[in-house]
């Protein structure tokens, strides 16, 4: 009913499912229009019904509390909730889309969300991780058995809030936020994410079978060396002092951050900065 109810508001689109045919405008020719007329007066008696507050309407029964949702934390009364939702379903039985997406923006604000597919609706704050899967929340990424030490036990606990923090943006729909701390959590700690898998590794190691394109074996290894990212060319000249090489180091490994978090000014300015110092040329 959601997709038929989307074709038309957006594209004008009617479903004539006797016919197995679909239509822009809904024009099916004279002889259908008789079937889908009556289709259309039975749609209305129903809802007429179901206004009702009796056991039988389907405004009350349509869209149910979530059977894993947990205490009302909403600015909203489950009374109230119940109202909205019942009136969110009328608007959208009698095609008033733009009523009905407003109300669905109350109950966001209230803190309350809906899921459609599956006629559910949770009042505790707790997005639906997917359409279609209301009954269950947003899922907990775990860490690969692949994965590296961290070189700082105490990072542990900042990692774990981390995680936690994207995983909620992410259900939300608020991929910006998730995104900056998917890249806060590779520039400060060196961890990969694997959504398809659910995991996460320092080091970005999830097993030779399942490594993406930025997980190789090579990235297994606890040499600094590799998980630096670069390295002197073999066929470099010598810097004047064992300090200068250190400095290097330390802004072409700042560079490369800056390039994970698409700092390009900042990447470009280093990679300047090197060459007209040092004589330095970076080979991406």
């Amino acid at each position: 009913d959601s997709i038929r109810d989307d074709l038309f508001r957006m594209f004008d689109v009617t479903i004539h499912d006797k016919i197995n045919e679909w239509s822009v405008g809904g024009d099916f020719g004279d002889d259908s229009w008789t079937h889908v007329e009556s289709v259309e007066e039975s749609i209305k008696e129903e809802l007429t019904i179901g206004r009702g507050k009796g056991p039988n309407s389907r405004s009350n029964n349509d869209c149910k509390l979530s059977s894993d949702a947990g205490p009302n934390s909403s600015t909203l009364s489950d009374e109230e909730v119940v109202a909205m939702i019942a009136d969110r379903h009328q608007a959208q039985r009698d095609r008033n889309f733009e009523e009905a997406d407003n109300i669905r923006h109350q109950l966001k604000i209230a803190g309350v969300y809906v899921d459609d597919g599956a006629k559910e609706w949770r009042a505790d704050g707790v997005p639906f991780a997917t359409r279609g899967h209301a009954s269950t929340s947003p899922t907990s990424l775990v860490r690969s058995d692949y994965s590296l030490a961290f070189d700082n036990d105490d990072d542990t606990v900042t990692v774990n809030s981390l995680l936690a923090q994207r995983t909620k943006f992410k259900s939300s729909g608020n991929y910006e936020k998730s995104d900056s701390i998917r890249d806060r959590l590779f520039e400060s700690y060196n961890i990969r994410i694997d959504d398809r898998l659910g995991e996460w590794s320092v080091g970005g190691n999830f097993g030779d079978e399942n490594n993406s394109h930025w997980a190789t074996k090579s990235l297994a290894t606890k040499s600094s060396e590799q998980s630096r990212g670069y390295k002197k060319s073999a066929t470099s000249a010598e810097l004047p002092s064992a300090a200068d090489e250190e400095y290097v180091q330390a802004k072409v490994d700042e560079r490369m951050r800056a390039k994970r978090t698409r700092n390009y000014d900042l990447s470009d300015s280093i990679r300047d900065d090197l060459f007209r110092m040092f004589d330095v040329t970076i080979h991406d």
